[in-house]
């Protein structure tokens, strides 16, 4: 499966089209994650995703399920903020959902308190 990777790998970075890379980088992620057991190396296929299509929704749904499985607050609130500055709407609830997780998973009060400012702003 790692020669599966460097071949998609090297698929990706030749493909123009910010839809299609970012689908192959996920494909990537995929066997990373399913087929290797590296969710780690899946994360950074994601994150290229992400780089590729900045509002690929299924890069940004897998990178959070790995970000909360292996315990990864930080990478989770930044990706979070991300989130809420193009959100349509719930943006309150994502704020406060990012609240929850400074405070409780990373023990940071002020970046909680932050959050729940940018709510009552």
């Amino acid at each position: 499966f790692s020669e599966l990777v460097q071949v998609l790998g090297r698929l990706a970075e030749a493909t123009r089209d910010p839809a299609a890379k970012a689908a192959t980088w996920r494909r990537i992620a995929g066997v990373w994650s399913d087929k290797l057991g590296k969710p780690q190396n899946a994360a950074q296929a994601l994150d290229k995703a992400l780089q590729a299509n900045p509002y690929d929704t299924e890069a940004e749904a897998a990178l959070v399920d790995i970000y909360q499985k292996s315990k990864a607050w930080r990478p989770l609130v930044e990706l979070g903020r991300r989130q809420i500055s193009y959100m349509q709407s719930g943006r309150s609830r994502r704020r406060a959902e990012l609240c929850r997780i400074a405070v409780d998973k990373l023990g940071d009060v002020r970046l909680g308190i932050s959050f729940m400012n940018e709510i009552l702003q």
